[in-house]
């Protein structure tokens, strides 16, 4: 399985990727781990209660983990261009809409539609670095870079977030991350576009399965502590995750081109040559 186009960028134009990309993920940590400094403002302002403000941080994760597989098989399949520029896009509309949130449940969708945006720029991103730096030091370096400006992100979430809610109000988090992050979508055009050579239609089946079964356990695994194990929410979460991952593992084994490639996880006497389609965002490029 290769990846087009078949030349690399040169080194002008790794530079534009490796800046772009870092930006658009800089911000990604500090709203996702700083939101929790602004809990107690947003509850006070929006008269929501303790457990829907915990929903503004949590419905962030749970839709981040939950588009993290399927966003990276679109980004292999419809480019990743297109994909870190329409996650980056969302990420940065959700922001400047939790800012405007009129009441605690726009907030939380805009939280959840953050974690959307920022599951496929993240994927997008990673597969743009990975196809614009041939594997050696120069890529090494370059995910190096990424993952300081990761780590960066959240050793200063909380006093970025902190300073910002004391100072200006818990508003005032979102709609500066919303307007530092305006520039990024159309930067983007500067980078190079790929995408995988990919045989058969896409698995929008195993996709729509995968991403549902990871919601309904996340869910289940955030609410299970607060509203008790055995509580009918919780138990009803797991019971269709259990039934969404094994209508996935039917679309897999039936689909030309699936997701993922079960075969990879029996024995070595088993497996195919297909390759796993989401093991990772930039597998194919490497």
């Amino acid at each position: 399985m290769g990846s087009m186009p078949a030349d690399c960028p040169g080194p002008r134009r790794r530079a534009p990727s490796l800046a772009v990309v870092c930006a658009a993920v800089l911000l990604v940590p500090v709203t996702a781990t700083g939101t929790a400094e602004a809990l107690g403002d947003i509850g006070a302002d929006l008269r929501a209660g303790l457990d829907a403000t915990q929903w503004v941080v949590n419905a962030f994760f749970l839709t981040f983990a939950a588009f993290m597989t399927s966003t990276g098989a679109l980004a292999d399949r419809f480019g990743r261009r297109r994909m870190f520029a329409l996650g980056a896009g969302v990420f940065t509309a959700s922001m400047l809409l939790a800012a405007a949130a009129p009441d605690i449940g726009v907030l939380i969708a805009a939280r959840a539609l953050a974690g959307a945006g920022a599951a496929a720029a993240t994927t997008g991103g990673t597969a743009l670095l990975a196809d614009a730096y041939p594997a050696g030091p120069g890529r090494t370096r370059a995910f190096a870079w990424f993952g300081t400006t990761l780590g960066l992100g959240l050793a200063f979430a909380p006093v970025i977030a902190g300073t910002l809610v004391g100072a200006v109000g818990w508003r005032s988090l979102f709609a500066a991350a919303g307007i530092a992050l305006l520039p990024v979508p159309p930067l983007s055009a500067l980078l190079d576009e790929s995408r995988a050579a990919l045989d058969g239609p896409m698995d929008w089946g195993g996709a729509a399965a995968f991403t549902l079964a990871l919601t309904a356990f996340t869910f289940g695994v955030i609410e299970g502590p607060a509203l008790g194990w055995t509580h009918p929410a919780v138990s009803a979460a797991f019971a269709a995750c259990a039934v969404l991952s094994a209508a996935f593992a039917m679309a897999e084994r039936r689909h030309p081109a699936p997701l993922v490639d079960l075969s990879l996880l029996a024995g070595p006497g088993s497996r195919r040559s297909r390759p796993c389609r989401s093991c990772s965002p930039s597998a194919s490029s490497r």
